[in-house]
């Protein structure tokens, strides 16, 4: 599928007959394409899978992360803004496989945005041969935009313009979390998790890019997360992250250069059920009729179809088509921890149409918040925040890769729990800081919290234990953070619990079950860490 043009991609009209997996092959256990529940607990899953594949040759080097497209015979591997500054091999990585027995690296794109994290901004435009990206940091971030020309030589970039040399200034761009290119190539387009913002940038000259336009789109884009462009460029299809969701755009301003552009919304479809986040859209050709596939990765909400209108101008209306419960599965998400190979892999799809049953539209009242929801992402935020600190006083300083791992491993996942709390508490045009004592929204809260600002939340750390653990140093250092991130996930376990059991919407329930889950799970490993060093809990 061709970079930034995936409207233009060769379909299958009709079903494709299941493949006929030869010797040495590692195909799925069941439908081929789905990862089942059944290989992911026993840790099948995470040998991979294969059909009448074979390795012809390998790099792997630090990895990759995210997105890493591809042009002629060169891959561009994008490698994560944690552990920035310990690799062997910084930024983007270009590998040439024109020997593919024998793939070797070439380059490193070490340039502000490409050196920071481009997540899944990182995109080839097929048309022009340019190469470019946003930086984003460790979840969201902003100022960088670099392209690279890889149409001469792709196994070595040349650099046209980077924030250094451009007239980019802060904050030129939204906080950027996804890009895509238009697919002529003129425009690059990038997207905001936080904040509801789209950026427009004119590329036409990619030696001197420029800003064609900064955009918000009101209430319903706070979560901007992946999207694609119509063959012509003038139609948006924009996903929502938290809650899931779909807009179409009209974007045509932008494309046609017009003074102050303004982006006009055509239609949206935001979808019920179990909690997900929604990743991004793919345009798809069934029959001669133009859909949208709409990826929706965590929990248990399957990808639904959107079916275009055939005869008319793509964007007009959208229609869903739910798939059945009985082939809806939840994908697959596996992770490797910081600093080696991070695989994503968000498949597991079973797809078939439905009855064209739009059912999934929620009145307004079904996605009121109550006090749990809210109070719960108000409190959790401040208590995370707490636990990204310690960790990120540690994942550096720690000669110990295994305590270095599992504070890698809390950052991240805290930092992504912390953008969901946020833009869910944007979108209900919440505070984001609790105005009153915490955990009063508790429908069990503890007796000795109840009514009292100077009661901490439980499992906090004091000013005087962070300043100590800053200054710490080897298996003190270790035993020290074990200790505190122990407390502090035990003494936090009653908030996602309760909010687990009580919370008005499914999405936030959902949040906090997968937090306790993931809290009780890391606090068996602390427990057995601090058991090899000799130290009680």
């Amino acid at each position: 599928m061709a970079a930034g043009s995936p409207a233009q991609a060769d379909s299958f009209e009709s079903s494709v007959p299941r493949a006929v997996c030869g010797p040495g092959s590692f195909p799925e256990s069941g439908l081929q394409g789905q990862v089942p529940l059944a290989d992911r607990k026993s840790g099948r899953s995470q040998q991979g899978y294969t059909c009448n594949l074979e390795m012809l040759g390998q790099y792997q080097g630090e990895g990759t992360t995210w997105v890493n497209p591809q042009y002629k015979h060169c891959a561009y591997n994008a490698t994560s803004f944690f552990g920035l500054g310990r690799k062997k091999s910084e930024g983007v990585q270009v590998i040439d496989a024109s020997d593919p027995k024998h793939p070797k690296l070439t380059a490193n794109l070490t340039s502000p945005a490409m050196l920071t994290d481009t997540w899944e901004s990182l995109k080839v435009n097929e048309a022009r041969g340019l190469l470019a990206g946003v930086s984003v940091g460790p979840a969201v971030g902003t100022l960088a935009f670099d392209v690279y020309d890889v149409k001469t030589d792709c196994a070595h970039p040349k650099l046209l313009d980077s924030f250094a040399s451009s007239d980019f200034t802060a904050p030129a761009t939204t906080l950027n979390h996804e890009g895509q290119w238009s697919p002529d190539g003129k425009t690059y387009w990038s997207s905001s998790l936080t904040g509801g913002g789209l950026t427009a940038i004119d590329v036409s000259d990619p030696a001197h890019p420029s800003i064609a336009g900064i955009a918000g789109i009101g209430t319903i884009g706070f979560t901007n997360h992946g999207f694609e462009l119509s063959p012509d460029g003038n139609r948006m299809y924009l996903t929502t992250a938290f809650g899931a969701g779909m807009v179409i755009l009209d974007v045509s301003d932008f494309q046609a250069r017009r003074p102050a552009p303004m982006i006009r919304q055509l239609s949206s479809l935001m979808w019920g059920g179990p909690a997900s986040v929604g990743q991004h859209t793919i345009p798809v050709t069934y029959g001669g009729r133009p859909y949208l596939l709409l990826a929706a990765p965590l929990r248990r909400q399957g990808p639904a179809l959107g079916q275009l209108p055939g005869q008319r101008l793509p964007g007009a209306e959208v229609h869903q088509q739910r798939l059945p419960e009985a082939v809806t599965r939840r994908p697959a998400v596996l992770a490797a921890a910081a600093g080696a190979l991070a695989l994503v892999l968000g498949v597991g799809i079973g797809m078939a149409v439905g009855s064209g049953d739009d059912s999934g539209s929620s009145s307004a009242a079904s996605l009121a918040p109550s006090k749990v929801d809210i109070g719960f992402s108000q409190d959790m935020i401040v208590h995370h925040e707490q636990a990204v600190l310690m960790a990120q006083l540690v994942r550096t300083r720690t000669k110990d890769p295994k305590v270095a791992a599992l504070a890698a491993g809390i950052e991240d996942d805290q930092l992504l729990d912390i953008g969901a709390m946020r833009g869910y508490l944007a979108l209900w045009e919440a505070p984001v800081l609790p105005s009153g004592p915490p955990m009063t929204w508790m429908v069990a809260m503890p007796a000795h919290h109840v009514g009292s600002e100077m009661v901490p939340m439980p499992g906090m750390a004091t000013t005087a234990e962070l300043n100590a653990l800053r200054t710490a140093k080897g298996g003190k250092l270790d035993v020290m953070f074990l200790k505190l991130m122990l407390r502090h996930h035990s003494g936090g376990l009653a908030m996602p619990t309760d909010a687990g059991d009580h919370a008005a919407l499914p999405v936030v329930r959902s949040l906090a079950s997968r937090m306790a889950f993931h809290q009780r799970e890391e606090t068996s490993t602390i427990a057995a860490l601090l058991a090899t060093k000799g130290a009680k809990p």
